[in-house]
């Protein structure tokens, strides 16, 4: 176990098979009465054996599913066409995309979501130039630096707080 070109690979002290699937006691339900048993049981964020649908977000983020879906059609409407790939790493993440970039990353919470972006020095110039809330500007300046960029997340609650994820949008591609 562990040993290069072995059958099982350590990944965070966990085996996983070389192929890049999971262990067999971890991998979802392939026959029919399974799959009917798991529909049954609320879908948690966190389980990563199944792809969130769109009854799970609802349950999740509650009256801000609304602003989910509004926040995916003007990014579509906007800047289409755009790719939709759901990646999970602690929880589900939909990452929405433009040819190969990456426009932001929607991670569901319970009763809110986050907007991940990444912004170079342009964007971030940008970004101080606009009108945008000042705590939102505020957590921009002081995101951390790293080679790719400023990374930072914003909680959308509001429609006040998706107005200006559409502004940092626009930002991010016109930089």
């Amino acid at each position: 176990m562990g040993r290069p070109g072995g059958r099982y690979r350590l990944r965070r002290g966990r085996p996983i098979h070389r192929e890049g699937r999971l262990p067999f006691h971890r991998r979802p339900p392939e026959d029919a009465a399974a799959d009917q048993v798991a529909a049954r049981w609320p879908m948690s964020l966190d389980d990563k054996t199944r792809l969130p649908d769109d009854a799970a977000l609802a349950g999740a983020l509650g009256s801000t599913k609304k602003l989910w879906d509004e926040f995916v059609r003007h990014i579509t409407q906007e800047y289409g066409p755009i790719t939709e790939e759901w990646g999970f790493y602690k929880s589900w993440s939909l990452r929405l995309k433009r040819k190969k970039r990456t426009i932001v990353y929607l991670l569901p919470r319970e009763g809110y979501f986050l907007c991940a972006y990444v912004f170079g020095e342009k964007a971030t110039d940008e970004a101080r130039r606009a009108k945008l809330p000042k705590d939102v500007v505020k957590i921009i300046e002081e995101a951390r630096v790293y080679a790719e960029g400023r990374g930072f997340r914003l909680e959308v609650r509001k429609k006040r707080d998706l107005e200006a994820m559409e502004q940092l949008a626009a930002i991010k591609m016109a930089n």
